[in-house]
């Protein structure tokens, strides 16, 4: 039978203080406790964290030396990383999420992490340009390590051979390439200089020895060895070299040549040893073309700048002009060329600036001071076609002046004539019909009669020429408004009245009346009661039309 004791203030506190330092281990000696949380494995015994070493590269392992209690912590690493031999990499499902964008790595997706491996190749290098193996891509793929071949290089992705060194009787080829005499000994390689220090004799072959240091630390010498002797030359331009700072002592000097610092506004001299260089008034030149009384002032050689008033000093000369470049003579005209000729600006009007490349506007001229100018300063002469001739309408796309270009052009103000364009001609076409709406001919825009027409009494039509001398087997102006202002199709000999067809030979509808004997005649395909002359049918389905009714509803009259 378990017994539950409870715990007082002191006891719950102490508990409290327990977890919280076991909470990173997750286990207190024997009794196993369980936190929400816990940060990794814990393990025991220990006295340092090298005891606590669980060869898991990806986990930070240590020791508390106090509970003597290893705990093994992951490594942390940043989203979409995980830990891979110690290093955090990027994670991948797949190998495609693993791709480097390198040719010449092979990028695999391993357990969850990425592998870019460098393409092995059994002979040659990877080309990185196309991730293929050849057998070199730049000369230092070629290089075989050895000076004493010549150095090689990459031809074509193939490698050439150098050119080997060859050496004089008496000498080998050294690790540096160089010719050096055989040997048995050190005392054989002997050059006799001190300078190059003291060769030596290297499996038969002499070695260089090591330079001579002949380096005194000393910034402001040259150092330099000759004849087994080191030398350390003053190298100051000016004043004298202190050995004891390394720097030039630049006032150190025995005249005033010493001293010149070639400024010609002050006067250098050597007093004490020291150089002076004191600021004078002097006359003197500050090279600037546009200045005058040039005279030196603390040290700086300036002139008064010349006045030109609204005019602009030459640089070159020193005169005053009114210009010097294109840009001073800018007239804030468009249509001008603006230059600067010897001084003097020049605004020329240039028309061709003016063109828009529109035929309808006309020609553009430049003219700035006229009252019509825009604001590029151009002049426009306007629509070129007269609104008077017989061509009144500018068309762009033709780049000419036609008779019409829409129907509504045409329009003659005449009741009794239908009006359109015919483009092909370029002529005003309006129809005239007589009293039973026969289309009779065909008149341009001066009345003129172009095109005539005579029908026989159910509408056969014959064309004649403007002159009655000829006739014409079709419409030259492909007018197909004719008898009784019917459509006629030329091919078929039929005309359309909207809801039948007309045969003009047989003088019939082609189809029974539509709204069958309500049209007031027995014969279903009857035209007009037979009385053509007097009557029209323009729907092809109502009763005939009596042309005296007509028209004297029309004119309050009867005929």
């Amino acid at each position: 039978m378990l017994t539950f004791k409870r715990l007082g203030d002191t006891e719950l506190r102490t508990l409290v203080r327990g977890v919280s330092r076991f909470a990173a281990f997750c286990c207190v000696s024997a009794m196993v406790v369980f936190i929400a949380g816990c940060p990794g494995t814990v393990t025991a015994p220990c006295t340092t964290n090298a005891d606590c070493d669980d060869g898991n590269a990806c986990t930070d392992d240590v020791c508390d030396v106090d509970l003597a209690i290893c705990a093994s912590t992951p490594i942390d690493c940043p989203d979409g990383e995980t830990c891979v031999d110690g290093v955090c990499v990027a994670t991948c499902q797949a190998d495609a999420d693993c791709d480097d964008s390198l040719l010449c790595t092979n990028d695999a997706c391993t357990y969850g992490a990425c592998d870019n491996a460098p393409v092995t190749c059994e002979a040659g290098v990877c080309n990185p340009d196309d991730g293929q193996c050849i057998g070199c891509f730049e000369d230092a793929n070629c290089d075989d390590g050895d000076a004493c071949t010549g150095a090689e290089t990459c031809v074509d992705n193939a490698c050439v051979d150098g050119t080997p060194v060859v050496c004089a009787d008496g000498e080998v080829c050294n690790a540096d390439g160089a010719c050096v005499a055989t040997c048995t000994d050190d005392a054989g390689c002997d050059d006799g200089d001190a300078c190059n220090g003291d060769e030596t004799c290297v499996d038969g072959a002499c070695a260089s020895g090591t330079l001579l240091d002949c380096d005194d630390g000393i910034d402001c010498t040259d150092d330099a060895c000759a004849n087994d002797v080191c030398s350390n030359t003053d190298n100051c331009t000016a004043g004298t070299c202190n050995t004891d700072t390394g720097e030039c002592d630049i006032m150190a000097c025995t005249s005033g040549t010493e001293c010149d610092d070639g400024n010609d506004c002050t006067d250098d001299s050597c007093e004490g040893g020291a150089c002076v260089n004191a600021n004078n008034t002097d006359a003197c030149d500050d090279t600037d073309a546009c200045t005058t009384g040039d005279a030196c002032a603390d040290g700086v050689c300036a002139g008064t700048a010349t006045d030109c008033g609204t005019q602009t000093c030459d640089p070159v000369t020193g005169n005053c002009v009114d210009c010097s470049d294109d840009a001073d003579c800018d007239d804030g005209i468009e249509c001008t060329v603006d230059i600067c000729n010897a001084g003097t600006c020049e605004n020329t009007d240039s028309d061709p600036r003016c063109n828009d490349g529109l035929f309808c506007t006309g020609t553009e001229t430049c003219d700035p001071n006229s009252e019509d100018a825009d604001v590029e300063g151009c002049v426009a002469s306007g629509d070129p076609c007269d609104p008077l001739s017989f061509t009144p309408i500018c068309e762009e796309r033709t780049e000419s002046c036609s008779a019409c270009i829409l129907n509504a052009d045409c329009d003659d103000g005449v009741a009794c004539t239908d009006d359109s364009c015919d483009e092909v001609n370029d002529v005003v076409v309006n129809t005239v019909n007589d009293a039973n709406c026969n289309i009779t001919s065909l008149v341009d825009t001066a009345g003129d009669a172009i095109e005539r027409y005579v029908y026989n009494p159910y509408g056969g039509p014959t064309i004649y020429d403007s002159t009655w001398g000829s006739t014409r087997s079709t419409s030259s102006y492909d007018n197909t408004l004719r008898f009784a202002g019917y459509r006629y199709d030329a091919e078929t000999g039929l005309y359309l009245a909207r809801n039948r067809f007309l045969h003009a030979e047989l003088g019939n509808w082609l189809r029974r009346d539509p709204i069958g004997y309500a049209g007031g005649d027995l014969n279903l395909y009857g035209y007009v009661g037979g009385d053509p002359e007097n009557s029209v049918d323009p729907e092809g389905l109502i009763a005939p039309i009596i042309i005296a009714i007509l028209f004297g509803a029309a004119f309050g009259g009867t005929t």
